[in-house]
């Protein structure tokens, strides 16, 4: 239970301080993360629920600000085994509501990262840090159900 609550306040804490950040004109390398929350603000209509599309819109522009802004990781082996791995967890889903797309991105940086309507990314920092596939599973899942519970675009609506 205590893990449960740990996650929704890390979760809660990352969002607030992405949005503080992002209204400051915050770059990330070459990312803008001010454009990006702008682009997800005109995106958003508060007052409705988001469709698929409108989700698939705004993972269009976030996942080509991602990969304009990182190398995308020129190993064919890696790219299908970590998308491998992936379409199988997201197989398991109770509803396929989504297209999967799984892309290893070549950043030294610990981390992975999900864009709406089923766009996840991980970087060669984090993944040369695994030493199995279970703990691959587990990256992947957690950044899957972040899309699948449209975690983005709750944040926008609220």
């Amino acid at each position: 239970m205590t893990s449960i609550l740990y996650n929704k306040i890390k979760f809660i804490t990352m969002v607030s301080f992405l949005l503080l950040l992002t209204s400051c004109g915050l770059k990330v390398g070459n990312v803008d993360l001010g454009k990006m929350y702008d682009t997800a603000s005109a995106v958003s209509d508060a007052s409705k629920a988001f469709s698929v599309e409108d989700e698939e819109k705004l993972s269009r522009v976030i996942s080509s600000r991602l990969l304009g802004a990182s190398k995308y990781y020129d190993n064919k082996l890696t790219q299908e085994y970590v998308s491998n791995v992936g379409q199988y967890l997201a197989m398991q889903l109770p509803e396929q509501k989504y297209k999967w797309h799984f892309v290893v991105l070549e950043d030294e940086m610990f981390n992975a990262y999900t864009a709406p309507a089923g766009m996840v990314f991980i970087n060669t920092g984090l993944l040369e840090q695994l030493t199995s596939e279970a703990q691959l599973a587990a990256i992947l899942a957690h950044e899957i159900i972040h899309a699948y519970r449209s975690h983005h675009m709750h944040t926008i609506q609220s």
